[in-house]
């Protein structure tokens, strides 16, 4: 079952056949996810610029507050220009960290649609035989994020099975240690 949701657009190998662990078995549309990838990039490199401005404009008001603050200790400017002074450098640095919380915060949303975009391609978990194909190419899968997903295949290994089998009592008798 895959992780995300989308359309089959490769089924490499048929009901029976022999998979290697890491071999492709199954490949979903991934343009969403590209395109989840693409705007999440953009996203990042518009809060890393937002940031930068942010980081100008609380230098700026810190020149400007330490001006004020001389300034005010001479008695030169107003009690309300140094507020003004004040509060422009609080909002600066509130500013700044807002944009730093942003970045983290898109940094986060990019390595989830990165994860995403990767989990379009399903590999075999181990060696084995497709003992089961439920799925074609063409079709629309669905992811396990919160439901039971759409299962395309059932990777079995077969070379270790205990069978367990209702034989009557008829043919029992026709039944030896270690038949095959």
């Amino acid at each position: 079952s895959p992780e995300v949701s989308g359309e089959l657009i490769a089924l490499p190998f048929l009901e029976g056949q022999r998979v290697k662990k890491g071999d492709t078995l199954v490949r979903i549309n991934p343009d969403f996810y590209q395109a989840l990838l693409d705007q999440e990039e953009a996203a990042l490199a518009s809060a890393q610029a937002t940031s930068v401005l942010s980081q100008a404009r609380l230098t700026k008001a810190e020149q400007d507050f330490k001006q004020a603050n001389t300034l005010y200790a001479k008695q030169l400017i107003s009690e309300a220009d140094f507020t003004t002074a004040t509060a422009n450098l609080n909002v600066a640095k509130a500013d700044f960290d807002s944009s730093v919380a942003q970045i983290r915060r898109t940094e986060g949303s990019l390595s989830q649609a990165r994860d995403q975009l990767s989990k379009t391609t399903l590999y075999a978990p181990m060696d084995g035989t497709i003992s089961s194909l439920t799925s074609e190419v063409g079709e629309r899968v669905v992811g396990t994020n919160q439901f039971t997903g759409t299962e395309i295949m059932r990777v079995a290994d077969l070379t270790n099975m205990e069978v367990r089998v209702k034989v009557n009592e008829n043919d029992i008798v026709n039944v030896k240690l270690h038949d095959r």
